[in-house]
């Protein structure tokens, strides 16, 4: 499932796919890579059709989507290197 993970006292967020189970070393990986106090705060279900509505500030102009080395998010990155 789709889980949402907000760093303390920030507005910095993050959605990662994930089991329940792997949570906790969610939280350390992240605390790890990008410091502060990391949180789960959400999941996102998908059997009850639930979406994740955002503004990255980013204006969309009509690129066409890859998973090449250019990205059109610079924030999808991989959690653990």
């Amino acid at each position: 499932m789709l889980r949402i993970f907000a760093k303390l006292n920030t507005s910095e967020k993050v959605a990662i796919i994930c089991r329940q189970s792997d949570i906790p070393a969610v939280q350390g990986a992240l605390i790890k890579k990008h410091g502060g106090n990391w949180l789960f705060v959400d999941t996102v279900i998908a059997d009850k059709n639930e979406v994740i509505y955002f503004d990255d500030g980013l204006i969309y102009q009509g690129f066409e989507g890859s998973n090449g080395p250019e990205r059109y998010c610079k924030g999808i990155k991989i959690l653990q290197d």
